[in-house]
């Protein structure tokens, strides 16, 4: 049997590796156009011929449209030569339409998705991508800049959803220039400007580190909503060197806004995981200074443990008796944090809790209770 000390450990690194994605600063993204041919039983484009003729009176008319382009199944369509779904709106003859259809008892067709001509190109395309790699996201990456909604928000799904390696290596394909630009657009979605300062991190300079010192202190509310993209593209630019300003502007701050810190933990949090630019032994002493407060305390326990930073025990035991309006979220992850550590004093510290709250230690101790998430920012708290 696995000792304790394992298993909690290894819950504690599934509380932050369960959802990585390649923009760990991006918004979950929806299925994307390729995952939805790869479960379709069959894919057509079909050009918008107007109303079905009816065949009940009794049911709503249904709109026809030929088939001009097989993308996927066509044993399932046999010698079909067209399609009759609803389609919603109002459409000219003519228009091409990407349209999905799944096995049940027979074709059920999903709502047709209208294509312009660029569309049309874009999906078809679709089917003789890589199924991964850098080559894959190079096709998507120009699609970031489109004014069609349909093939923007599709490039921005496969990034959001391709390993951070792989956007790693697009390197040669980024324009900084543009990248600053559209990041400082007001108009831009909140959601891209993360992804935008995921790339500015990978092919930016030195010389974007000065705005970006201009935005972590911006207290703009749409700024704001960035500031863990912006905080990771910027130790990303200066490295070790760029750690002092973030902890003077907001980590040692007691006045800091929740999210702020919640926003920089995010951030350092990538970067111990994922960019590795810096040691981890230089960002555990910057996450160390969360641990001044319990409220933000709760942010950082289960990175030191899975970094084993052991030098911040003293100061982990310390908060089990401090007051917080959550005291058995903070004092189980203290457990947790003191069943990891291989050392005595921390066996000690938990023979000295057992006396002070034996069922929270106990919660604490179960590798059935500990799996937890990260708290929430105060905006998305329930």
């Amino acid at each position: 049997m696995r000792p304790l000390r394992t298993i909690v450990a290894c819950l504690l690194l599934g509380v932050v590796t369960a959802s990585v994605v390649a923009c760990p600063f991006c918004s979950p993204p929806g299925p994307t156009v390729a995952e939805e041919i790869q479960d379709a039983t069959a894919v057509v484009i079909g050009k918008y011929m107007g109303k079905a003729p009816a065949s009940n009176p009794d049911e709503p008319a249904l709109d026809r449209f030929e088939i001009v382009r097989t993308l996927k199944g066509a044993a399932a369509l046999a010698d079909r030569k067209h399609v009759d779904t609803l389609l919603l709106g109002e459409h000219a003859v003519g228009t091409r339409f990407f349209i999905v259809g799944n096995e049940d008892d027979g074709l059920a067709w999903a709502q047709p998705i209208a294509l312009s001509e660029q569309g049309e190109k874009f999906v078809t395309h679709l089917v003789s991508l890589p199924a991964s790699g850098a080559e894959r996201l190079r096709f998507f990456l120009p699609y970031l800049s489109e004014t069609e909604t349909f093939l923007r928000d599709d490039a921005y799904d496969e990034f959001a959803k391709a390993p951070y390696a792989d956007v790693k290596v697009l390197k040669p394909h980024l324009q900084r220039e543009a990248l600053v630009a559209a990041i400082g657009r007001r108009d831009v979605e909140v959601r891209y400007r993360r992804l935008f300062l995921t790339l500015l991190g990978i092919c930016g300079t030195e010389a974007e580190t000065p705005l970006l010192e201009t935005w972590i202190r911006e207290r703009d509310p749409d700024v704001r909503q960035s500031l863990d993209a912006i905080v990771a593209c910027y130790l990303t630019l200066r490295g070790a060197e760029g750690l002092p300003f973030i902890e003077q502007t907001i980590l040692s701050r007691a006045d800091a806004e929740f999210n702020d810190l919640y926003s920089a933990a995010q951030a350092l949090r990538f970067h111990g995981e994922e960019e590795r630019r810096i040691d981890r032994t230089r960002l555990s002493q910057s996450l160390r200074l969360l641990l001044q407060q319990p409220r933000s305390a709760e942010l950082v326990i289960p990175d030191l443990a899975r970094w084993q930073d052991w030098s911040a025990l003293d100061d982990v035991a310390r908060l089990f008796s401090m007051p917080t309006d959550k005291p058995r979220s903070l004092r189980v992850l203290i457990v947790q944090y003191l069943h990891a550590c291989p050392l005595p004093a921390a066996k000690t510290k938990l023979a000295e809790f057992t006396q002070l709250d034996p069922e929270t230690v106990q919660l604490g101790s179960s590798p059935f209770a500990t799996a937890r998430r990260l708290p929430k920012r105060e905006a998305e708290t329930d």
